[in-house]
């Protein structure tokens, strides 16, 4: 609690009943180039969700001398949602692990960091109820689609997208939760913007016409 990093990346507000929850793989690193909002704690970040009600993808500067809101990742994250017709305000968003850390974690450890994160995003789960859950890197992507359990639904495809490098979506059951979702993984936001194959999948998901 008392180390770098953040639960939520949105608003306690989004703690409701939405069709996306959105995942990156960590808060990002402790780089002395971030916004001091970055250096808080875990335990800071969780206080600071009652008293404010901004969306980081919306209102906050990630990085020194940078508008709020204008990092790459961020505006590719608003233009994704834009094409769903879906506000950024409204998507509960999070990372598959919470720490801050200066260097990336490997896979063995990611996903032991990820398993220790996961009752927290179970409880997160159970309030959002999502249709489809987006996971931005390979990370995080990965470690969602360890607790799915096959359903009577498709398992995993790879999406015919242009991306250098392929989307991926996998269907099943959460089992603890009794619940049924599409864990959709796409290359990391902060390099990639997602293309028209990418929205077409994701709307196919939500149930929204796809043209």
């Amino acid at each position: 609690m008392e180390k770098p990093g953040r639960v939520l990346s949105c608003s306690i507000s989004t703690l409701r009943t939405g069709p996306i929850y959105l995942v990156g793989i960590s808060p990002g690193s402790k780089a002395g180039h971030h916004s001091p909002l970055q250096e808080e704690t875990i335990r800071e970040s969780l206080e600071r969700l009652n008293k404010d009600e901004s969306h980081p993808y919306v209102h906050e500067s990630w990085h020194a001398h940078q508008l709020a809101g204008g990092d790459a990742l961020q505006l590719r994250a608003r233009w994704l949602f834009e094409q769903l017709n879906v506000g950024m305000e409204t998507i509960c968003a999070s990372n598959g692990v919470f720490l801050r850390s200066r260097r990336p974690l490997n896979r063995k450890s990611y996903i032991a960091e990820f398993n220790r994160c996961w009752p927290v995003h179970k409880f997160i789960l159970q309030q959002v109820k999502p249709k489809v859950i987006v996971a931005y890197g390979a990370l995080a992507w990965k470690a969602f689609f360890s607790k799915l359990s096959p359903s009577d639904k498709d398992g995993e495809d790879v999406c015919n997208c242009t991306y250098k490098l392929k989307s991926h979506v996998k269907r099943g059951r959460f089992s603890e939760l009794d619940m049924n979702v599409a864990v959709f993984g796409i290359p990391h936001l902060s390099r990639f913007t997602p293309d028209a194959c990418v929205i077409k999948e994701l709307r196919f998901e939500l149930a929204l016409p796809l043209a």
